[in-house]
């Protein structure tokens, strides 16, 4: 039995991560999550009816309770997908954005490291890394990192944190994605949580949608499925470096290409739209250059168009609409 410990495996992408891994009878999932975020605690009771799905209700920031864990089951890889988000939170309370995102990193490959030398430690990161630079081209491995934000520069600080437990003094095989726009099924996003969801939901539940700026900013989506899929190729291959991750160019749209696709899908139009002022640090252009795939040889590249996975989306959103009404009543 392989033993992956997904953090944040309650979560958007570690709960997709979680199904595809648990169809295998021959793989162990050692979940941690705090169960802080919404929808975290329905995808646990889906989750928890798998016999190899074992669970711990623990925040990374905490060394000593990771430890414990860790002494029991001994990790063969490591999928770090547990984080602290929202840009705005990271204004409002930089410090706990700090223990979640770099503390906690540092914790969980310090404990690998510890326990197992031979683990394959995988990042989830983000293109908040980049910084507020404008743009005009897609990002790739040259680019360099000047993150903007707090939650900009916790992020970096795992980054840089997973780049040098792969040195030689550490030896350790980690590889770091920094990705862009994640959207699919089992999201219950918020405003700066998945823009994309956000925007879903506002046209469903017919409440009005705020746009900061013009509207025109380009953005590319990458559907989870076709993300799923290269993190278990990258696992596979035990991948080592540091990589950008998206939707690519094909996979691009602007705000307001995205605001007509949606009504279109759903034939309804949005109650109102507000362009406000441009946010301080949002760019105009900002797409992944995802040729490193090839080059890596592992064969990648999203498959899911933005219109194939709205439909996708939508039908689960149909599926769930009396519990995402509870929740979102409120929020929009």
């Amino acid at each position: 039995m392989k033993n992956y410990f997904i953090t944040g495996a309650c979560g958007f992408i570690g709960f997709n991560l979680s199904l595809r891994l648990l169809k295998n009878k021959n793989v162990n999932i050692i979940a941690i999550d705090n169960l802080s975020r919404f929808g975290s605690s329905k995808n646990y009771n889906t989750l928890k009816k798998y016999k190899n799905f074992h669970f711990y209700k623990v925040d990374i920031s905490n060394l000593k309770k990771l430890e414990k864990i860790f002494q029991i089951h001994k990790p063969d890889t490591l999928c770090h997908l547990a984080a602290q988000v929202a840009v705005t939170f990271s204004y409002d309370d930089p410090i706990s954005d700090f223990h979640t995102n770099a503390l906690g990193s540092l914790n969980l490959l310090f404990l690998a490291h510890k326990y197992n030398k031979n683990c394959y430690c995988l990042y989830s990161s983000t293109n908040k890394v980049y910084g507020s630079k404008n743009f005009t081209k897609p990002v790739n491995m040259k680019t360099l990192s000047e993150p903007y934000t707090p939650y900009g520069v916790s992020k970096h600080i795992g980054d840089l944190y997973f780049k040098e437990f792969s040195s030689k003094e550490f030896n350790l095989r980690t590889c770091v994605l920094k990705q862009s726009c994640i959207y699919g099924p089992n999201q219950f996003g918020i405003e700066d949580q998945g823009w994309l969801i956000w925007f879903l939901y506002k046209n469903i539940f017919n409440k009005k949608l705020n746009i900061y700026g013009n509207g025109k900013q380009i953005r590319d989506l990458l559907y989870i499925d076709d993300l799923i899929d290269l993190y278990l190729l990258l696992i596979k291959k035990k991948i080592v470096g540091s990589y950008p991750v998206g939707g690519g160019i094909k996979n691009s749209l602007s705000l307001n290409e995205a605001i007509k696709l949606i009504e279109n899908l759903t034939n309804h139009k949005y109650q109102k739209i507000n362009y406000l002022k441009k946010r301080s640090g949002d760019q105009d252009f900002f797409v992944s250059d995802n040729n490193w795939a090839k080059d890596k040889k592992i064969n990648w590249c999203p498959n899911t168009s933005p219109s194939e996975g709205l439909k996708k989306m939508l039908y689960w959103i149909e599926g769930n609409k009396k519990l995402l009404s509870k929740i979102y009543d409120k929020k929009l």
